[in-house]
């Protein structure tokens, strides 16, 4: 997808159609409205977990190998345990505090090297975007979690979803209008339809019932 349009264009087209695949599913099944107070706090955290972090790993992944992206992204559930236990909703074990700290050392050791790493590789840039991106993430997923059980799946990811479109469609204004629409590949736009439809609406449906039931530590570890 992002060979034939900018990272930033891509986000800014598959985060809108995801908000409103989900809102649209959730108004046709005419399910309960959601309280106005509890739909700004979604919309707010969306901004975080499905805007910064999105802005944050798309640019991060352009520049880095999806090795090493992947190294980086799979550090966030020891952020989540630690922000988890500072908040007071997580309780870690000897053995859990030597897994986190062995995974953080091996995740500065990937963004350490990543900074040697020659043209259109790795670079110590995407690596620290990456970070970005996984704190963004573990914030979100902490905070998703007092709100998760009181509202459907559909309305929980359509309005941080919407959330995540307000940041990045502003931020991808200019990408948006500079993109070819109209000359782009039929696959192009295929990757725009599994990423917004199968990735950010089917899969995140899965992982917010993995949030209710299991907490955000272990819904990480299996993400």
């Amino acid at each position: 997808g992002t060979q034939f349009i900018a990272p930033l264009a891509f986000n800014g087209t598959r985060i809108p159609i995801a908000a409103a695949t989900q809102l649209g599913i959730a108004g046709a099944m005419r399910l309960d409205p959601v309280p106005r107070r509890v739909m700004w706090r979604l919309i707010a955290l969306g901004v975080l977990g499905n805007g910064v972090y999105q802005i944050l790993f798309i640019l991060g992944v352009v520049r880095t190998r999806v090795a090493t992206a992947a190294l980086i992204i799979a550090a966030t559930p020891a952020f989540i345990a630690i922000l988890g236990r500072l908040l007071g909703t997580e309780k870690l074990t000897a053995r859990q505090w030597g897994g986190i700290a062995l995974q953080i050392v091996g995740c500065s050791t990937v963004v350490m090297g990543s900074a040697r790493g020659a043209a259109g590789s790795d670079s110590l840039a995407g690596g620290m975007l990456l970070i970005g991106a996984a704190l963004s993430w573990a914030v979100y997923s902490v905070s998703l979690r007092r709100i998760a059980a009181q509202v459907h799946t559909l309305q929980l990811g359509g309005y941080t979803m919407l959330g995540g479109a307000l940041i990045t469609c502003v931020v991808a204004a200019p990408a948006l209008l500079a993109t070819p629409w109209a000359t782009l590949p039929l696959g192009a736009y295929a990757a725009v339809f599994y990423s917004a439809i199968l990735a950010m609406v089917f899969a995140y449906m899965f992982w917010y019932r993995g949030l209710r039931i299991l907490g955000p530590t272990r819904t990480a570890v299996y993400s």
